[in-house]
């Protein structure tokens, strides 16, 4: 792990209402995958896969404002002097 020691280790948020919207996705996503879909129809799993690759295409959009964000506002000290590509990757694991 890099130097830097922000908050951004503890995985929270904590404006309230970002971190609600990301629980709620997380809860989501887990209820998802924890259901059976052995009972839908192809039909039905084609409108499930067909929301699912809407929500897939979504988020890159919240990702990139983030990304523009930090990009607009961050300084040297913000990462305790690691470059920004490489906490970003640290912390993304890409």
């Amino acid at each position: 792990m890099s130097g830097y020691t922000s908050n951004m280790l503890s995985g929270t948020v904590r404006d309230e209402a970002v971190e609600s919207a990301l629980g709620a996705l997380e809860s989501a996503a887990a209820v998802l995958l924890d259901t059976d879909t052995e009972s839908l129809s192809n039909d039905e799993r084609l409108s499930v896969l067909a929301r699912l690759e809407t929500l897939t295409r979504r988020l890159p959009a919240a990702q990139n404002a983030l990304l523009n964000q930090i990009d607009e506002h961050s300084s040297s000290e913000d990462f305790a002097g690691t470059p920004r590509r490489h906490a970003l990757a640290e912390r993304l694991r890409i």
